[in-house]
């Protein structure tokens, strides 16, 4: 587990996690792929044994549960990031976005993609949040769990190289500007069809105020899993929810009124 979320060929028992490039957000990748396997452990004890022998003095086994999370409802307080995003009045607030293109294999299965799409979208409730400026300023909140958009296929096979490259420049901008805060979504999803000879491409876009760099590498993760789940013809279980980003708001919230 640890050479694979470090992508290490080889790791020793003795090894410091965070000396081998280890991070929080590791971490929870590695929590979250030891209990797959059936070991217990926190990230609080990854930062009190930094070794796999420290780890092993400490690991519980568990028998997997299969349960069905709760999703997030109601209203999120803003953090003060968001805080931050609002006072700074932009022309167009609803144009802050992140995005990634990803190189799909040749072959890729469409419908499979889709489904692993809804599921991952459905999972991570953040992905639902909306925002609306009220006469007491921005609110933020849960929008109800729904079927999301199919990615929207744009076929550029019949293209050169060149007039390729300026049609998905031309389609991802589109997507960029279609984001909206209330009405939603704050993700899109793009396919481009390159031709039989070259990969496809898939573009994400995600407003900022839902995503950052360091939740790319979990949503991304969590994407690759439920789409290969999918292809194998299995069932899909991503795993174990954590807390939801409304109950960090709500206690950060809390945190920031007292005196320590």
């Amino acid at each position: 587990i640890w050479a694979a979320v470090l992508r290490l060929e080889v790791v020793g028992v003795q090894d410091n996690f965070f000396e081998l490039g280890g991070d929080s957000i590791l971490a929870l990748q590695m929590v979250s792929r030891a209990a797959q396997a059936g070991l217990s452990l926190s990230p609080r004890q990854i930062f009190q044994h930094q070794t796999i022998a420290e780890l092993a003095t400490v690991a519980e086994t568990t028998a997997a549960i299969a349960t069905a999370p709760m999703a997030a409802t109601g209203a999120v307080p803003l953090t003060p990031i968001q805080h931050w995003f609002f006072e700074q009045n932009l022309e167009n607030p609803h144009y802050f976005n992140q995005a990634v293109y990803l190189e799909l294999p040749l072959g890729c299965d469409r419908d499979c993609l889709d489904q692993a799409l809804q599921q991952v979208t459905s999972y991570h409730d953040a992905l639902r949040l909306r925002f609306e400026r009220t006469a007491a300023g921005w609110q933020q909140w849960y929008a109800e769990v729904l079927p999301v958009e199919s990615v929207t296929w744009y076929d550029l096979s019949s293209l050169s190289e060149s007039d390729q490259t300026r049609e998905m420049a031309t389609h991802a901008q589109a997507l960029q500007a279609s984001l909206h805060l209330t009405n939603g979504p704050p993700m899109r999803v793009g396919g481009f069809d390159l031709g039989a000879e070259r990969p496809s491409r898939l573009l994400i876009v995600l407003h900022h105020l839902v995503v950052d760099g360091l939740s790319w590498r979990i949503l991304l993760e969590d994407l690759l899993l439920a789409y290969r789940k999918r292809l194998s013809g299995l069932n899909t279980q991503l795993p174990a929810k954590t807390q939801s980003f409304q109950q960090w708001a709500i206690g950060l919230q809390a945190a920031t009124q007292q005196a320590e």
